[in-house]
């Protein structure tokens, strides 16, 4: 269907099907399409709401529904039109414009917003971008994987997880406090992985259990009692409270306790031992030993909310870099070092836009997604 001007009175203004175009929404919200997969914006409008306001504009306001549902699931033509969004976000609005063959336009104040739209609305040169992911992949692999492995026996096994929890040292008891809000790594319909609230042994379990019993120590876990609630921790040993705010220091107060680790293709869990901890004092040193080479680092603070809200602050965060530990800012930093080097603008801004993307789940603040066990 091809388009032309915007009529005096369009459909957008007296009948658009509201309520339908929400019903469909929801079918999308579950299954984005592709494209804004590429990275994440927040509150990104769904593409099936935008596609059905551009077409609402240009229809005449006396369009049936039946005409309206034809336009919208039809190839529609808005070639020799432009499209102007002036708070672009996500891009949503170009992306479903140039869909339609119009000229777009975006602004935005956010340079991430631009520069992620610029990308959605990019040719992408397919096979040339997998070539160079290959080399990439080739290189960082040789550099890094060894900091992500553990040991069993004598195999060694690569780790997908690591779980951390925030250790405070009791004020009454001296004994160590650790904020763990419950005590299982995962869980899905059938089974559950829990571990001992005293030693940390782990244990596979039916997926109804509330309790068990350790079979190293003999102690009794309350698997949903965690020693974790609204901020304040409390002593197994004494029973005092404890803030965690004010009293840890980001990643240096976390102890790393479990692994999740991929054996014959599948996914398995143990807890953190002396080697585990081992590797990743290494990947320290061989940060600080390597601090001269890496220099893409950025030094800015994290801004306190315009509400007051410090909350990063308070747990010790207080540079955006805080946010990683030694062995993730040693392995951005040489992932991000083997990008900047691709000599082609447009396959190193596709690698930027994925190396951006990835910050947000390879930090010290992403939480587990516990009641999924595959």
């Amino acid at each position: 269907m091809k388009f032309g001007d915007v009529p005096e009175h369009s459909f957008i203004e007296k009948a658009l099907l509201v309520k339908a175009i929400s019903d469909l929404a929801k079918l999308e919200g579950n299954s984005k399409r592709p494209v804004y997969a590429i990275h994440k914006w927040w509150a990104r409008r769904l593409s099936s709401v935008i596609r059905a306001l551009i077409i609402g504009i240009f229809l005449p306001e006396k369009t049936s529904e039946d005409d309206f549902w034809k336009a919208y699931y039809e190839s529609c033509d808005l070639s020799g039109l432009t499209i102007l969004d002036t708070f672009m976000g996500g891009g949503t609005c170009l992306v479903e414009a140039k869909k339609m063959k119009a000229n777009v336009i975006g602004v935005d104040i956010d340079p991430l917003a631009c520069f992620i739209t610029k990308k959605e609305i990019e040719d992408c040169n397919e096979l040339k971008l997998i070539r160079k992911y290959r080399i990439l992949l080739k290189n960082v692999e040789e550099e890094l994987k060894h900091y992500y492995i553990t040991r069993i026996g004598d195999n060694f096994f690569e780790v997908v997880n690591f779980f951390w929890v925030y250790q405070l040292n009791c004020p009454k008891c001296n004994s160590p406090v650790f904020s763990h809000p419950h005590y299982y790594l995962a869980k899905d319909k059938n089974n559950m992985v829990a571990f001992c609230r005293y030693c940390g042994k782990i244990e596979e379990l039916p997926s109804d259990r509330k309790m068990f019993v350790c079979g190293r120590c003999r102690k009794k876990t309350f698997i949903y009692k965690g020693s974790y609630k609204k901020g304040i921790a409390t002593c197994i040993n004494c029973g005092r409270s404890i803030a965690v705010a004010y009293n840890v220091s980001g990643t240096n107060s976390l102890k790393l306790f479990a692994l999740e680790y991929i054996k014959d293709g599948k996914r398995f869990y143990k807890e953190a031992d002396d080697y585990d901890i081992w590797l990743y004092e290494k990947a320290k040193m061989d940060f600080l030993r390597l601090s001269n080479r890496i220099t893409l680092i950025p030094e800015d603070k994290i801004p306190i909310n315009k509400s007051g809200d410090a909350r990063p602050q308070n747990h010790g965060y207080l540079l955006f870099k805080d946010l990683f530990n030694e062995r993730q800012l040693l392995s951005l930093s040489i992932l991000l070092d083997n990008i900047m080097k691709i000599e082609e603008d447009d396959i190193r801004e596709w690698f930027l836009l994925a190396f951006s993307d990835c910050l947000a789940s390879n930090n010290m603040l992403c939480c587990y997604a516990y009641d999924y066990k595959s």
